[in-house]
């Protein structure tokens, strides 16, 4: 995977540029006090198909589930529950209006989030994302939450700008691939067409580097010392949104939700095999000038 040149101090590194916001750790540290306790605690992803897995060989193989082995692991006595909300294809406005359901009722202790490769750099993605966050933050258990930006690793493109001045408003721990995994693409350390069939969705070792800027963030913040300031002092999200903050509460109309007039349409009863499934519940009609 990787060149002789960069060995394993030289990997941490390139995790280490990958901190791009130290964020408060207060409630993270609350998270794993209570794992190390032996106490159960939920592990939660929501995100895009990289968040699914897409292109790792197993689900046991994508970042997501890697992550949580992790959690796992390093607190044996815990009962860990994993629970992987990714969807592919969708952003950070379908994400505010499903959180709820495909994710917070199963109350999670934690939540890794990624949007900056679905999400496009326009005003509208801010908003949405904060919608997001802030209904995470927000939630009746109070979760930690931890940010990731994804990236398309043939040009650096990804949404994380936007994203992360939301990220550092809410003062939130942010890892990205752009500054670490895709720097090292530039430079020549890491081939492209070893970590990723397509440009954008990691294979195996993709999934494991990124899997690897995560939980190496984690371990930093296990290791802290409980008087540091971002540990010590508690956590408030801001009371005043940066955006107009107009997804918050979003919902999804479906045919659980709402019963419309339905003049040829027929409603899809089909069962929901998962939150993957995203075109379930709805309406259909078949022919011309239904409605």
């Amino acid at each position: 995977l990787l060149r002789a040149d960069l060995n394993d101090s030289a990997l941490l590194r390139v995790y280490e540029r990958g901190f791009t916001n130290a964020g408060n750790t207060f409630r993270i540290k609350r998270v794993m006090d209570k794992a190390m306790s032996g106490e159960s605690i939920t592990v939660g992803f929501i995100g895009g198909s990289i968040t699914q897995g897409s292109l790792s060989s197993t689900p046991e193989s994508c970042y997501a589930y890697l992550v949580y082995k992790w959690w796992r692991d390093r607190f044996p006595k815990a009962h860990v529950r994993y629970i992987n909300a990714g969807v592919g294809a969708t952003t950070s406005q379908y994400g505010a209006a499903r959180v709820e359901r495909d994710l917070l009722c199963y109350d999670p202790d934690i939540v890794f989030a990624e949007f900056s490769v679905n999400d496009r750099n326009e005003d509208f993605f801010q908003e949405t994302y904060e919608g997001l966050i802030r209904r995470i933050l927000l939630f009746r258990k109070e979760p930690a939450l931890f940010l990731l930006n994804n990236v398309f690793y043939d040009n650096g493109r990804n949404t994380q700008e936007l994203h992360n001045e939301v990220g550092r408003y809410y003062d939130l721990p942010i890892v990205s691939m752009r500054e670490s995994i895709y720097k090292e693409i530039e430079n020549g350390s890491i081939n492209r067409e070893d970590i990723t069939p397509d440009s954008l969705h990691p294979n195996d070792a993709g999934h494991k580097l990124i899997a690897g800027l995560i939980i190496n963030r984690l371990e930093d913040i296990c290791n802290e010392r409980l008087d540091k300031p971002q540990v010590k002092a508690g956590y408030e999200a801001p009371l005043k949104p940066l955006t107009q903050n107009r997804y918050a509460n979003a919902g999804i109309l479906n045919n659980k939700t709402c019963i419309p007039l339905l003049m040829g349409f027929k409603a899809d009863m089909t069962k929901k095999a998962g939150s993957w499934d995203v075109f379930r519940d709805g309406w259909s009609g078949l022919r011309e000038g239904d409605k």
